[in-house]
């Protein structure tokens, strides 16, 4: 099996982690059209109470924007601007700026992402959303002095930054000229101080990998919890990462043992479990 191959199933293989964790920790959603009509109603209520409505119209937009729908985005905003156009300077206006900003961007309308961007940074010079947002911005402009400059304030003023942020700005500087060991730095940064989440771990494996420093890689699946590393997913990347690396005996060893687990695994004939028996039976080829 070549690199590309394993590569291809690398990728399924990490996808499939993701979701079986996200379903462990019940991240994935539930009944969502549901919860998004009961948000709507709650809200609704709320935008009647003349001293609840600029936050209700806010959460109103929000709701909007988590979903997507984008006309109604664009709507609410600019019923929200006529309505409050005698104050300009009110935080309602400012922040529909910000959801004005977003939803261009969302919708590749880079130049008006960016007018909306920079007003409301203007206004708000210290929001870490706003800087993080317009690095998006002039990243996918390819303006990428500018993007680097907001990514740095973004995580300059919120140390405690969602984890995707991050993950983004790694992403970022991998695409630079010579920017895969800063971002293999930054990425250790991260796991150093804040633990090893999933995605960056397996980014930063991703980088060894384009590196072609196979051994690295198999030796950075032992950052990640063990629950997490020990489940056949993840033992099928080290064994393929193994492989590549040329420490066959060990990794035809573990290929061996995973077969074994597949074939007494609890949730044999799902698609998953098939997936998984496939890659496995295409390493084990590589042990004869």
């Amino acid at each position: 099996m070549n690199a590309s191959t394993l590569s291809r199933h690398w990728l399924i293989s990490v996808g499939y982690c993701w979701l079986m964790m996200t379903v462990l920790l019940g991240q994935l959603p539930v009944s969502a059209h549901g919860d998004h009509q009961a948000r709507l109603q709650h809200v609704e209520q709320a935008i009647e109470n003349p001293a609840e409505r600029p936050q209700a119209l806010l959460r109103k937009l929000q709701i909007f924007h988590d979903n997507r729908q984008w006309p109604q985005v664009l709507a609410l905003i600019n019923s929200i601007q006529q309505e409050y156009a005698a104050q300009p300077t009110a935080p309602i206006m400012i922040e529909v700026q910000f959801w004005l900003a977003d939803t261009r961007y969302q919708q590749g309308q880079l130049a008006a992402a960016q007018a909306a961007a920079e007003s409301f940074l203007a206004a708000r010079p210290l929001a870490p959303r706003g800087h993080f947002l317009s690095a998006q911005i002039y990243q996918s402009q390819q303006q990428f002095k500018q993007a680097s400059h907001h990514y740095q304030r973004a995580l300059e003023l919120d140390p405690l930054a969602p984890p995707q942020w991050l993950l983004a700005y790694a992403q970022f500087q991998s695409q630079l000229p010579q920017g895969r060991l800063r971002a293999h730095q930054t990425l250790m940064q991260m796991i150093e101080q804040r633990g090893p989440l999933v995605v960056w771990v397996a980014f930063l494996i991703e980088l060894d990998r384009q590196s072609k420093d196979y051994q690295e890689a198999a030796e950075h699946i032992a950052l990640l919890p063990e629950n997490l590393r020990q489940s056949l997913a993840w033992r099928i990347q080290h064994s393929e990462l193994l492989l590549l690396a040329k420490s066959s005996q060990r990794a035809c060893e573990q290929i061996q043992q995973l077969q074994a687990d597949l074939a007494a695994a609890h949730y044999k004939r799902s698609k998953a479990h098939e997936a998984l028996v496939e890659q496995t039976q295409l390493l084990r080829q590589q042990c004869h």
